[in-house]
């Protein structure tokens, strides 16, 4: 946001939305200061988030949707974490993060000095029942270390073995043929066709295995698969009369070895 240009403005309401995704926590710091300067101005500000802190930090007062729906109005001081996290996904979560005594087993994914557009002698082991976690500021090169491990992005040197054999990935099939799914940060531009139905993007990763000899689908298999996936993980399945998406809250993706998840919960419902 261009706080120098809101103000600039003679603006009675502020509608935020996601403003600190991008953000550092310096630069949220900065925009909070802001936003208070605005408030005592007498502006109101609508601010847009799914960020428990940033709510307990910034708002007075929350109004909570759930599927395009009201749920709620309250006074941010008379809400927990957890009671207002509950209005948001209609139930009560318990053990999100369960802690499981499991040491990690062999080694699943090794990459020694990886380069390519962006990445720059980059190396790590990932054990088989292991979650590592990479941090970075944007354009520190999270997000093109997936994209070349994957294949989307050349690799122009390094290696990268997979339980043990050397893989080579110079395109996204590659990658998944190799056990490699990679889930992107921005699903809306990079994980979905939206001209296409629920159904179509859900099976486009794995049309062989819904295909005959001669190239047609079986569609029965298809929609069978599509149906089970959809009460599975509770898939919002509503589209308009083109077959367009109008909501969609979960993307398949083909099961794989080794997933990658970019910066995931930036566009993920909680």
């Amino acid at each position: 946001m261009k706080s120098p240009k809101v103000l600039s403005f003679e603006s009675k309401v502020i509608i935020m939305d996601e403003p600190t995704d991008a953000l550092t926590d310096t630069e949220t710091e900065s925009l909070f200061r802001v936003i208070r300067e605005l408030k005592s101005q007498g502006r109101g500000i609508v601010y847009i988030s799914h960020r428990m802190k940033e709510i307990f930090e910034i708002c007075d007062d929350v109004t909570v949707f759930r599927d395009g729906q009201f749920i709620a109005e309250r006074e941010v001081a008379s809400l927990t974490e957890d009671s207002l996290i509950e209005m948001m996904v209609g139930r009560k979560l318990e053990d999100q993060y369960p802690h499981l005594d499991k040491a990690p087993g062999d080694i699943r994914l090794k990459v020694d000095n990886l380069c390519g557009l962006g990445v720059n002698d980059v190396s790590f082991t990932l054990r088989k029942g292991e979650i590592l976690g990479v941090s970075g500021l944007m354009g520190a090169g999270r997000t093109e270390t997936d994209e070349v491990l994957y294949g989307a992005l050349p690799r122009t040197s390094g290696y990268v073995t997979l339980d043990g054999h050397e893989v080579v990935t110079r395109s996204p099939q590659d990658g998944l043929a190799s056990g490699i799914v990679y889930i992107s940060e921005d699903r809306k531009r990079d994980g979905l066709v939206l001209g296409m139905s629920v159904k179509e993007n859900m099976s486009l990763t794995a049309l062989r295995y819904f295909s005959r000899a001669g190239g047609s689908l079986k569609h029965a298999d298809e929609q069978q698969a599509v149906s089970d996936f959809i009460r599975l993980f509770n898939v919002e399945n509503t589209v308009d009369g083109t077959g367009n998406w109008s909501a969609f809250r979960w993307q398949s993706a083909k099961s794989g070895d080794c997933p990658r998840s970019d910066d995931t919960p930036q566009s993920v419902d909680p």
